[in-house]
């Protein structure tokens, strides 16, 4: 596996998570601006859930992205891996793409609050 992306769970109208967490009132009470910023979310939990705070959820999501892209630069960035895993051309470019946006994606990552 070269790499992994973590997404919380949204329970976006019309789901069945949605209508799970309705039944178990679990869903805030939202303003217009809540529920378009609800809408938006992407790789946040939005609301509690039964057994973790939307808090906590955050906090273990950040936590497992950070771990998990400082373990992997350490394996990505290893010359000899690189090396068998370009067989050509159109690879070493698809490489040196996919590498741009790795750096970006950590640079991104670090600018995540804690």
């Amino acid at each position: 596996m070269d790499w992994a992306s973590f997404y919380a769970a949204t329970p976006y109208p019309g789901t069945e998570l949605y209508d799970i967490c309705r039944k178990e009132g679990l869903l805030p009470e939202l303003s217009l601006n809540d529920s378009l910023r609800w809408i938006g979310e992407i790789g946040e939990a939005t609301c509690d859930m039964k057994y973790l705070k939307k808090d906590e959820i955050n906090f273990l999501y950040q936590n497992l992205r950070k771990r998990f892209i400082k373990r992997r630069s350490f394996s990505f960035l290893n010359f000899f891996r690189i090396l068998r895993k370009i067989g050509g051309l159109e690879e070493l470019r698809y490489f040196l793409k996919m590498l741009s946006n790795y750096f970006a994606t950590i640079k991104d990552s670090l600018m995540i609050k804690a």
